[in-house]
């Protein structure tokens, strides 16, 4: 299903939006422009401090300060998922996102998009978003499931409770947001696709996870984590989860070290002669991420 949300947000629809912050201080002009858009009425924000810094607890106390009804979490996670998990065990919304301190929501889009919450029976709302990239900027659509695999950033879906309820973020400094959506078992529920650009995800900012090569030899976390899921799944729910997987060993033997090449190649070739029931699926999911790399690297 694909459509265009227009129109006022109804006032007794809430929506809680979790926000993890660590070793942001001086870098939270974004978060205090959206802040500052948001109605407070109808959209509940929880923002969790990873301490690691008093600097940035001072500058987040002070922004608490300007906006009483916001949520406020500070304790030492040292993980964006972990801090997620707090979060969202104090969330009360019907719906919740999960967006990061350094980029920049569209909240009068989310606004517009809350109008159909209430009409509209779905399990999850996939919006569209921007990359901005060193002044670059590129319009990404979404209009199926591959695509969410694909392109899995979590900022631009709108989560209905009942599909997340139970499930928890794992302590990976790399792709737990990706662990986390393949639990949900996507292709099997009900998703609808809006036309709006909720978000623009910033590339090379100082500090991003995924912007820190170093980091990248714990990537094997996530990938053992999703092979372990995948074992569990069929048909199309593990096509979604193997899309995600295989983009990360690509990344890896695009991007890693020497060392990290050879792992990923090593697991590459044993996933590729892996004969199970899934095998066909598995190999579908490399062909579709390889398709999609060599377009984008075109």
């Amino acid at each position: 299903m694909e459509m265009k949300a227009t129109g006022e947000s109804p006032p007794s629809l809430k929506i809680s939006i979790v926000v993890p912050i660590t070793r942001m201080f001086g870098r939270l002009e974004e978060l205090k422009n959206w802040l500052n858009e948001i109605d407070f009425r109808i959209i509940e924000v929880i923002l969790v401090h990873d301490l690691q810094d008093e600097k940035t607890s001072e500058e987040i106390k002070s922004i608490v300060f300007q906006y009483p009804p916001i949520k406020f979490i500070e304790k030492t996670f040292r993980s964006a998922g972990l801090a997620r998990n707090a979060g969202l065990d104090i969330a009360s919304g019907e719906w919740i996102l999960f967006w990061d301190s350094d980029d920049k929501p569209h909240t009068p889009e989310l606004v517009n998009c809350v109008n159909l919450l209430d009409k509209v029976s779905s399990d999850a709302y996939i919006c569209n978003f921007v990359v901005e990239d060193n002044g670059q900027f590129e319009n990404v659509k979404t209009r199926n499931w591959r695509e969410i695999a694909f392109e899995p950033g979590i900022w631009r879906i709108i989560f209905s409770r009942s599909i997340i309820i139970g499930k928890q973020f794992p302590n990976f400094p790399l792709g737990e947001d990706q662990f986390f959506i393949a639990q949900l078992n996507l292709p099997n529920k009900r998703i609808c696709f809006l036309d709006n650009f909720l978000y623009t995800y910033k590339l090379g900012i100082g500090g991003q996870a995924t912007s820190m090569r170093a980091n990248l030899f714990t990537l094997h976390q996530s990938l053992r984590a999703l092979d372990s899921l995948r074992k569990n799944q069929i048909g199309d729910d593990f096509a979604f989860t193997s899309v995600m997987y295989w983009r990360q060993i690509l990344t890896l033997m695009k991007n890693g070290s020497a060392r990290l090449k050879f792992q990923a190649l090593r697991l590459a070739l044993g996933n590729a002669v892996r004969f199970n029931r899934n095998y066909l699926k598995n190999i579908l999911a490399l062909k579709y991420v390889l398709s999609r790399l060599m377009v984008q690297d075109a």
